[in-house]
This record gives structure tokens, sequence and C-alpha cells, in this order.
């Protein structure tokens, strides 16, 4: 038996598929050799871990804060 696909028709503007698309390959241009690095080093027996800084400038803080 066939599985029956539905299809609909999203109208998007050009420019914001190109910008959507850089933002998804932007990512995982950063973040995938990251983790194939912590991979690798696990793999060694290497003692690692991962973790996360973020940080934003104080004038694009909501309120300051």
């Amino acid at each position: 038996m066939k599985k029956k696909t539905s299809r609909r028709r999203v109208d998007v503007n050009v420019e914001e598929l190109e910008k959507l698309f850089g933002v998804i390959l932007g990512t995982a241009q950063v973040h995938l050799p990251v983790r194939l690095l912590h991979r690798d080093l696990l793999q060694a027996g290497y003692p690692t871990f991962r973790y996360t800084i973020q940080w934003t400038p104080e004038q694009a803080r909501p309120n300051g804060k």
C-alpha cells in the first residue's frame, strides 16, 4: 500500500528562504565540528566535557539585565 503524502503550497519569499538556509547552514558549521571533536576525544579516552557560555552585549539585553 502506498503512503499518501499531502503537499501544501507555502508562499515563501526567496530572500526569506535564503536567510533561513544560511542560518541553518551556519549553525551546523559551528556546532558540528565541536561535537565531532568531543566525540573523538572521548573515543580516544581523553577526559573531556562540553559546556556552553552564552553572552549578549548589554545593549541587546531586555531591560539591561
